[in-house]
């Protein structure tokens, strides 16, 4: 079964004027320095969606937002200094080592499992030796996990469609073996869960917004 096209989809969603979330932006750029990556060269931010993480780039060197909602990009690429590019995740339009960090924030899970380890190669791909990764993925203790096996679509373990606000998105709900499945050709740091702000979907259902989240670095 095929998940619902990637672009149109957040298309719609970003036209409708949700998720933002940059409230989240300044814990995403603390973990990002925690991480080391102050100054280290060029950063991709897959997945960029509005710009909401671009906004706290301060002291972490050229930021480029990669995104397949063209309406996502359009907002993006309002704030100065920004470079944007649509595209897809699964086939990345940068040059192998062309950046010494990526962050997958709330992004690489919105797909199949077999476009995520696509999407994970294309990471390592395009970072640099001693790169690093900043990421976080949706658990399978997730509270839309558990609303999508009542309300959603499966298209295989772990992956759901859903419809809601009248638009569809497909989701796959990490296992924490999973996530070092999938990076398995990284050096994973610091994986845990933790708990993240609540979307215009989530909001309202019953359990925790629990997302695994880590920092990884290609040998």
């Amino acid at each position: 079964m095929t998940a619902c096209p990637f672009g149109e989809a957040w298309d719609e969603v970003f036209a409708r004027g949700g998720f933002d979330l940059a409230a989240e932006s300044p814990r995403v750029s603390g973990l990002l320095r925690g991480a080391g990556l102050s100054g280290r060269g060029a950063l991709l931010d897959l997945g960029c969606g509005l710009g909401r993480h671009l906004r706290e780039r301060e002291g972490l060197g050229p930021v480029v937002g990669l995104d397949s909602s063209s309406r996502a990009l359009a907002r993006a690429k309002q704030m100065p200094g920004v470079s944007c590019v649509r595209g897809l995740m699964t086939a990345l339009p940068f040059a192998a080592g062309a950046f010494s960090a990526v962050l997958a924030w709330r992004s690489i899970y919105l797909q199949s499992m077999t476009d995520i380890r696509r999407t994970a190669g294309e990471i390592r791909r395009v970072l640099a030796p001693g790169g690093r990764l900043v990421c976080s993925v949706r658990t399978r203790d997730n509270a839309l996990a558990r609303h999508a096996e009542k309300t959603g679509r499966r298209l295989e373990e772990g992956t759901w469609e859903l419809v809601a606000h009248g638009f569809c998105v497909t989701y796959h709900f990490f296992t924490r073996q999973e996530v070092l499945s999938v990076f398995k050709d990284f050096d994973i740091h610091q994986l845990s869960g933790m708990e993240l702000a609540h979307t215009a979907i989530t909001r309202g259902l019953p359990g925790e917004n629990r997302f695994w989240v880590f920092s990884a670095q290609k040998p």
